[in-house]
């Protein structure tokens, strides 16, 4: 099948691709060569930060009204995955990491903050969001740095552990408990500039050591009685915990989204890897086993980016009913990145081994992708996070949401309006409803069953303490979520999933998934997913939904 290439805009996406070059050129100081021996040296390839943001990655994550060009989550994602197909430590800390402390300040911070950030960012600096202490990990409204008045300022005491760009960034977001009693009212926000980062009271922390990711800076704050002033606060005293709420559902969009470029070059790299390697009188690729492997890997990559696709122009579309759509990204698709992967490796066999070549752009690929799936929020704490909105689509006060179109077509989708993002999402899920609404593969029935389920536990089984049962029933929720983006984006044609072999493909893998379960390809998917995959290598193509050219 030919497929003609989206000839959409996409600000800065050919401008990364253009200053990364030629991943395959071992002189290119940012190929897959280079890149991979100063990950081994625990750094990022000198010049790439400069590099990128001549490209103008930094002003990729700001809005237009703040001086960038960012408008929907899903331009911004395209954008990241290019960086990402080259390097994911990179896309982490020069890009996710950046827009996450961004998002707090848009969504809470005041035009004046706004503005500021805005530009630091765009002109290619670096912003730390500090959240996590290793005492308390997820558990927000636990965190013990203290800011307390200090007449018209604050005194902030305590530490921040694991946090990226820590240690050179121009501004950091800081969360901090602004009041003993417990309780969601506890905490508030803090937006720390050069001056206060640059205090001898605002010390850096030795930087951690890391499996994967090797290339991000991990370190952190120890803040000994450092003064900041009055207007350093983020949004209203006391509401931090709300606001972090609001920009998760960004952040669990975005993450994620990017992190798929690594999929799309673990694919590549495997695929020029088995065509070069001699076996049984063919190559490795002729044996039906590595290609039910590459195929499902391949049906998996247009599976989670439909996923995000459809989630991150919700952002834009409908900013009410993010939250859950979000939390079911984060949950499923790390999942199936993550499982992809491991199958990749395992289909190189002792070449995975090796220390030199493709074989050790592999390893850095295995070991980068773990982090997606605890980064920022685990799993489980996204599937307990839905709980609470499964019964509320489980017991239904109204009409069944109406599921905007745009959510699967090409148009521009518009900005996001952070005002109305809600900690609470309405009752009904746009995406599951559309599974709901379509009995391709059973989808209908199967939202249907789990709605029953979820009313059969009730709210006691909705906590942090829910049973494994529940969590199942989260879990299989998130693949009918994903399930309604492949059957929107199926209707609206144009993609891979418009074609009926992918289709069923898709919601049949899509099925046994929601049970943790796998089974074969058909053979006539199979081949057909294949040939479109060669096609997309051969053509030096994205390998996600809508292809664009690259040198990964």
């Amino acid at each position: 099948m030919t497929e003609l290439v989206d000839a959409r805009p996409v600000d800065g996406l050919a401008a990364v691709e253009a200053v990364l070059g030629d991943a395959t050129d071992l002189g290119n100081p940012f190929g897959h060569a280079a890149i991979g021996t100063h990950d081994d040296a625990g750094r990022l390839a000198p010049g790439l930060p400069q590099a990128l943001t001549v490209a103008g990655l930094g002003a990729a994550l700001v809005p237009e009204a703040h001086g960038g060009r960012l408008r929907g989550l899903d331009g911004l994602v395209r954008v990241l995955r290019a960086v990402d197909r080259r390097d994911p430590a990179a896309a982490l800390a020069l890009g996710v990491t950046p827009f996450m402390a961004w998002a707090n300040v848009w969504v809470a911070g005041d035009a004046g903050q706004r503005d500021a950030v805005g530009r630091l960012l765009a002109a290619g600096e670096r912003a730390a969001c500090a959240y996590h202490e290793l005492d308390h990990g997820n558990d927000l409204t636990a965190n013990a740095l203290t800011a307390r008045p200090d007449g018209d300022g604050w005194v902030l005491t305590g530490r921040k552990e694991v946090i990226s760009n820590a240690d050179f960034c121009a501004a950091a977001v800081v969360f901090a408990r602004t009041e003993a009693r417990p309780g969601p009212r506890s905490h508030s926000l803090f937006l720390l500039d050069a001056a206060v980062l640059g205090d001898p009271r605002a010390r850096t922390l030795p930087r951690y050591r890391t499996a994967g990711m090797r290339g991000v800076r991990l370190t952190g704050l120890d803040l000994d009685g450092c003064p900041v002033p009055g207007d350093a606060v983020l949004g209203t005293p006391g509401r931090a915990t709300e606001t972090a709420l609001r920009c998760f559902q960004l952040s669990r969009v975005v993450l994620p989204g990017a992190t798929l470029g690594l999929l799309d070059t673990m694919l590549r790299l495997a695929v020029t890897a088995l065509r070069g390697r001699s076996l049984y009188g063919g190559t490795a690729l002729d044996l039906p086993a590595t290609r039910e492997v590459l195929a499902a890997a391949f049906l998996d990559l247009l599976v989670a980016d439909a996923h995000v696709r459809a989630v991150a122009r919700a952002a834009s579309a409908a900013p009410e009913h993010l939250g859950p759509l979000a939390s079911g990204v984060k949950a499923l698709v790390p999942e199936i990145l993550v499982g992809a992967v491991d199958r990749l490796g395992l289909l190189l066999g002792s070449q995975f081994f090796l220390r030199d070549g493709t074989g050790a752009t592999v390893q850095k690929l295995v070991r980068d992708a773990r982090p997606t799936s605890f980064g920022h929020a685990s799993q489980v704490t996204c599937l307990v996070s839905l709980l609470p909105h499964l019964l509320r689509c489980a017991r239904p006060d109204g009409p069944a949401p109406t599921v905007p179109a745009v959510l699967f077509d090409a148009t521009d989708v518009g900005p996001v309006d952070v005002s109305r993002l809600r900690v609470a999402a309405p009752a009904g899920d746009l995406l599951a409803a559309r599974a709901a609404g379509e009995p391709a593969a059973g989808w209908d029935a199967r939202v249907a069953a789990l709605a029953a389920d979820v009313r059969a536990r009730g709210l006691a089984d909705t906590r942090v303490d829910a049973s494994a049962a529940a969590l199942d029933a989260a879990h299989a929720w998130t693949c009918a979520q994903a399930a309604g983006a492949c059957l929107g984006l199926s209707d609206a044609g144009r993609t891979p999933l418009a074609d009926p072999l992918v289709r069923a493909a898709a919601l049949t893998r899509l099925a046994l998934q929601a049970r943790r379960h796998e089974a074969p390809l058909t053979r006539a998917a199979r081949e057909h997913l294949l040939d479109l995959l060669l096609a997309r290598v051969e053509g030096r193509l994205t390998l996600d939904l809508d292809p664009d050219p690259t040198l990964a």
